[in-house]
């Protein structure tokens, strides 16, 4: 879903489906961390502007709410 390193142009909030959370060092990954219904990813990235620091890879079929980061911007302009 996401790579490290890589932009975060949206917010992904999960409603269905799990996800992992981890790193990789010298071409292994470590995905300890298991997620599911009811987070998000990428809202830090977004509201911050810094690109995604962990890797997100999907272990079953995922259903997700986004929203682009232009519009999240132009949300905070409108009602600061």
């Amino acid at each position: 879903m996401a790579k490290e390193l890589d932009e975060c142009n949206e917010i992904l909030f999960v409603d269905e489906g799990y996800y992992k959370v981890g790193f990789r060092v010298n071409n292994t990954e470590y995905l300890p961390l298991i997620f599911s219904k009811s987070t998000y990813i990428g809202a830090y990235n977004v509201m911050f502007m810094v690109r995604h620091e962990l890797l997100y890879k999907s272990m079953t079929p995922m259903f997700c709410f986004a929203i682009r980061k232009h519009t999240f911007d132009d949300i905070f302009v409108e009602i600061p």
